[in-house]
């Protein structure tokens, strides 16, 4: 986290992200703090650090750290490792939405969105695979029991908590996605440097969007998760 990075997020025009130093959760809370005293405005973590994805147990005070003190996160995995996915790139095109899968699972089935509801987080490229196919673990409620033994709710009720980024290449899974959730919970993502060509005009390609819900989805949304409308 840069003096430069810090000087943007307090000027209006770009808003910082801080990452954290997962291997050491005391220092990761000290650089919270740190992030807000320097104008930073929410957090940027990864899917999986150091063994375990982000819903494991020993992350319970980092969550409790950020709900506290009420800063949004965006969630984007850094690549499948096994060795599998390597071949045709499949590290990135089937890869990250497994990812992103994993992580939600992980999230709701260790009740971690159960003990913090006062969390907001993004998650990259729509959310992976989960948020449209989640009919499973649903079926677990009753079918399997003690798979949802730290949570009161189904887990597909816990998706609708969170918010979900654009990219994700076709514009079907993208209508979907604001059928089932809202357009107040979808919020435009690029990928940059690699993504969407032209990541506005994407969003424009969705189906039956009002003005009001696109100026939404275009900035509205991010602006009030991270505090600068």
């Amino acid at each position: 986290m840069g003096d430069a990075a810090a000087r943007a997020a307090g000027s209006g025009q770009v808003i910082g992200l801080a990452t954290l130093p997962l291997k050491d959760l005391e220092a990761a809370i000290a650089e919270l703090d740190r992030a807000i005293a320097r104008g930073f405005r929410g957090v940027a973590l990864p899917a999986f650090a150091d063994g375990d994805y982000l819903g494991a147990p020993r992350f319970e005070a980092l969550w409790a750290g950020i709900e506290a003190r009420s800063l949004p996160v965006f969630v984007h995995p850094d690549g499948a490792r096994d060795p599998w996915y390597q071949e045709y790139a499949l590290w990135n095109s089937v890869g990250q939405p497994v990812e992103e899968a994993r992580f939600l699972a992980s999230m709701i089935l260790e009740g971690m969105l159960e003990r913090h509801p006062g969390l907001r987080i993004i998650v990259s490229h729509g959310g992976g695979y989960l948020p449209h196919y989640f009919g499973r673990l649903d079926r677990n409620v009753t079918n399997m029991p003690d798979s949802v033994r730290h949570i009161s709710r189904a887990p597909s009720e816990y998706l609708r908590d969170l918010y979900f980024d654009t990219c994700v290449y076709d514009v079907a899974v993208l209508d979907a996605l604001i059928r089932r959730y809202g357009a107040d919970h979808v919020v435009m993502g690029s990928d940059y440097p690699v993504g969407e060509r032209e990541p506005v005009g994407f969003v424009r390609s969705a189906e039956g969007l009002g003005e009001a819900q696109l100026a939404a989805i275009l900035g509205g949304i991010a602006a009030r998760l991270f505090d600068a409308a």
